[in-house]
């Protein structure tokens, strides 16, 4: 009987130590994984950002303007129902759609130079 005790004090001194290790396993183990996930999600925001900011001039990049003469003789003019100007190439075929402001604009100048 002294001997059945004895187990039984014993078994239940192990379950004890065994609820007391898997509740400070499971305490430790959260309290990592919280400043895990803390750091990951810092780390991530942190790539993010300095991604964006690389990106961001060539995401705003606007087309540069072309300073160039080009001769009659070597393109041809033309306005579409729409009265975009289009503006091709003789020699390659290559054509520039430009759109209907575009074409105003380029009338209007070549319509006052005629005038005057």
């Amino acid at each position: 009987m002294a001997s059945q005790n004895l187990v039984i004090i014993f078994h239940s001194k192990i379950n004890v130590m065994k609820n007391l290790i898997t509740e400070e396993f499971k305490t430790k183990f959260k309290a990592g994984f919280a400043r895990f996930m803390n750091i990951t999600i810092v780390a991530s925001t942190l790539i993010a950002g300095f991604g964006l900011g690389y990106y961001f001039n060539e995401l705003k990049m606007k087309p540069k303007a072309v300073n160039e003469t080009i001769l009659n003789k070597e393109v041809r003019i033309a306005i579409d129902s729409e009265n975009k100007l289009i503006v091709m190439d003789r020699k390659t075929g290559q054509y520039v759609i430009y759109s209907d402001s575009v074409g105003k604009a380029i009338f209007n100048m070549y319509a006052t130079k005629i005038a005057q």
